[in-house]
């Protein structure tokens, strides 16, 4: 196609044959076989269940927040060079990375040896798949587990999230509602919905956070226009860094924006995730995080004010 674009005369030519690219591209997805193995993960799927069977709905909630946590990067990093010992040629050369619909949108360079960059994106592609994986096993014997067995005791409807939330400072004004109907969804396991919802909320708690801490979320062009900083930006910012934390931003990169990663945002705003990717593990745990990122802020407030409460009192 490329030869053909500058060839004099080829320019129709080239169209055709992008035209026949696309169209191989998305067949060729239908052939790709995924690498899997298996693991006994029943001890992992019974404890998380354990965790939320039987309490009040509150504290299963809070329970259901924190069976997980970010990734380490240390370790993330350690499992990269470890796996690059053993797989030597895979290491040495370039990977295309494709979305949902078998088009290269990113490429991964090789790993250089001992490389410990995180801006390097050999490694930084290589950090993104190994969370994947790790993600792909929390989903399925703790999260998703956990989060059906409190579906079955308590079925929390609207009234019940939004009093879970409603304290969070990370919610944006004017987002509960559209917050907590995300929410409300991934509890019911009706991710079509909740996959359509949580990215943007998610970028809206970003922007908010960032806002709140002192941080510019627009920028100033000659002119006086003002355009949003979209949510890539945002998490660079060492607003974004001090609230999450630098594990909270690689997983945030990682899910919603970096062509390297899973880049949800994406995939979902320009509808290229179809149904079947919408019950994915990766659109469930990014419910999960919104979830996780609303309740504990609700609850910190919430303790801090009962706690300034009762110094009040005793005095």
């Amino acid at each position: 196609v490329e030869a053909m674009r500058q060839a004099p005369g080829g320019k129709e030519r080239a169209a055709e044959l992008h035209e026949r690219l696309l169209v191989f591209q998305a067949e060729a997805v239908a052939e790709l076989k995924p690498l899997s193995t298996s693991i006994d993960a029943t001890e992992l799927v019974n404890r998380s269940i354990a965790a939320v069977r039987g309490k009040p709905l509150r504290e299963a909630v809070i329970c259901l927040c924190e069976l997980a946590r970010p990734p380490a990067l240390e370790q993330l990093k350690q499992q990269v060079h470890e796996q690059a010992r053993v797989a030597v040629l895979e290491c040495l050369f370039q990977s295309d990375v494709l979305n949902s619909r078998g088009r290269v949108v990113a490429r991964a360079p090789g790993l250089e040896p001992g490389a410990d960059d995180m801006n390097d994106a050999g490694l930084r592609w290589r950090l993104f798949q190994c969370a994947r994986l790790a993600r792909g096993l929390t989903v399925q014997a703790m999260l998703n587990p956990a989060r059906a067995e409190l579906l079955a005791e308590h079925a929390p409807d609207r009234q019940d999230v939004v009093a879970l939330i409603q304290q969070s400072p990370w919610i944006p004004p004017g987002h509960l509602e559209s917050v907590s109907r995300a929410l409300v969804a991934g509890f019911q396991g009706d991710m079509l919905v909740a996959g359509h919802l949580v990215p943007p909320q998610f970028e809206a708690l970003v922007r908010h956070v960032v806002e709140s801490e002192g941080g510019a979320t627009s920028m100033l062009e000659p002119g006086g226009l003002q355009p949003e900083r979209p949510l890539g930006a945002l998490l660079e910012t060492p607003e974004a860094l001090r609230a999450f934390g630098e594990a909270g931003i690689f997983e945030l990169h990682d899910l919603f924006v970096a062509p390297l990663g899973t880049n949800l945002r994406n995939e979902v705003a320009h509808g290229l995730l179809g149904d079947s990717g919408l019950f994915g593990t990766e659109v469930l745990y990014a419910w999960w995080l919104l979830l996780r990122y609303s309740v504990l802020t609700s609850l910190l407030i919430e303790r801090r004010r009962a706690a300034e409460g009762s110094a009040e009192r005793g005095q």
